[in-house]
């Protein structure tokens, strides 16, 4: 006989259980400020989707419990159920029949905290399929199968607050049932710590953006006042507008309410334009507008070459006040480039032992390809 999920079971009756391998996500399809009936305290509604995924392949389901932690303070249950199954599971297979067995959208009280965020309801809805046959195909993608709408009573984003699923190992009623039951997955989640915001769609608030000129290079500094579900931010360059460069990236947040400050040095920096790249978790990203940069950056550079006359090799030693990436090009008489190498170069003395054993004897010169790095410099092989 099939298990039933019922909220809160702490022990059930199984034969064999597999290994964790069916995770499980959380995320907002839609989001409404209107409240929808219009007598408050709702300040509009938001649809949440289950998604589930099982990473060995395919399995087909005939039972499953779907839970998250929300914050009751911004977010409450519909008066009527208003959990829709979708994907598969709103599409099963011709003979079978799905029915909702646990509704606890009230949820019960907890109090749990994930990554600083607290949560005070545990809701948990589960379907079981009534003939005992498994049918909803379950495979390697990430797949909605359940709809939820809740209504929000925030006044700001996030007006729904925050919503995260938990792992079967802590909440037993995560799982998904196979062959009446007899075999069981007990969710991953790999969200549990990154949760998600429900609301208006303001995942960050950049409030600041600056570039400004230093001693060593461009300073280019950003601030937010919000972030959801944020990654990182990219650093982009740009000589003429259209080509832009990433040439540097930054760690956000994640979720903050609080300012964040952010800064980026860009050591070969001059005159340009630089604007952020704001990238979701999901991968999504906003590009903010771009700044230009009037800085000069004036830098003392001194680069010796060893031994003279060379045969087999020679040392470049380049003293710098400021840190460098360039290629260097060795150019024979001819002016044929015989060799080419990338280098970075420290503040200080740098280094760069330079092969030339199979080279023929003449005159070289060793030239660098950055423009804010001038570098002319003769040596002599000997055979």
């Amino acid at each position: 006989m099939k298990k039933i999920l019922v909220p809160f079971l702490a022990l059930f009756i199984i034969q064999n259980t597999s290994a964790q391998n069916v995770s499980i996500k959380v995320a907002q399809k839609s989001y409404s400020n209107v409240d929808p009936d219009g007598a408050g305290p709702a300040t509009g509604s938001v649809v949440i989707q289950f998604l589930l995924q099982y990473s060995g392949g395919t399995v087909l389901a005939d039972g499953m419990g779907l839970s998250m932690v929300y914050q009751s303070s911004k977010l409450m249950a519909t008066v009527a159920n208003t959990t829709v199954p979708v994907g598969n599971l709103g599409s099963p297979p011709v003979g079978s029949t799905w029915l909702q067995t646990v509704n606890n959208r009230p949820g019960n009280p907890i109090n749990k905290t994930y990554n600083g965020v607290t949560y005070d309801r545990r809701m948990i809805v589960g379907f079981n399929e009534s003939s005992g046959n498994p049918t909803v195909a379950v495979d390697g993608n990430f797949q909605a199968l359940v709809e939820i709408t809740y209504w929000t009573l925030g006044n700001s984003y996030p007006q729904g607050g925050f919503i995260t699923p938990e792992p079967g190992s802590i909440l037993p009623q995560n799982e998904l049932s196979s062959d009446q039951g007899l075999t069981t997955f007990p969710y991953l989640s790999p969200d549990l710590n990154n949760a998600v915001a429900l609301g208006g769609t303001v995942p960050i608030y950049l409030s600041k953006f600056n570039v400004g000129c230093k001693t060593n290079g461009v300073s280019v500094s950003w601030s937010t006042q919000n972030e959801s579900n944020s990654n990182h931010f990219e650093v982009l360059k740009s000589a003429d507008g259209f080509n832009w460069e990433n040439i540097g990236q930054q760690p956000a947040a994640i979720n903050s309410t609080a300012e964040k400050n952010y800064q980026y040095l860009d050591l070969n920096g001059s005159t340009g334009l630089y604007k952020i790249r704001m990238v979701d978790a999901d991968g999504s990203f906003t590009e903010t507008g771009s700044l230009r940069s009037s800085c000069e950056v004036k830098s003392y550079i001194t680069s010796q070459v060893y031994p003279v006359p060379a045969k087999d090799g020679i040392t470049l030693a380049i003293k710098s006040d400021k840190a460098i990436k360039t290629d260097l090009q060795i150019i024979d008489a001819s002016g044929r480039i015989v060799q080419k190498l990338s280098t970075s170069l420290m503040i200080g003395t740098t280094n760069i032992p330079i092969d030339v054993s199979k080279m023929a004897a003449g005159e070289y010169l060793i030239v660098s390809t950055n423009p804010n790095f001038k570098l002319t410099k003769k040596f002599i092989i000997v055979r």
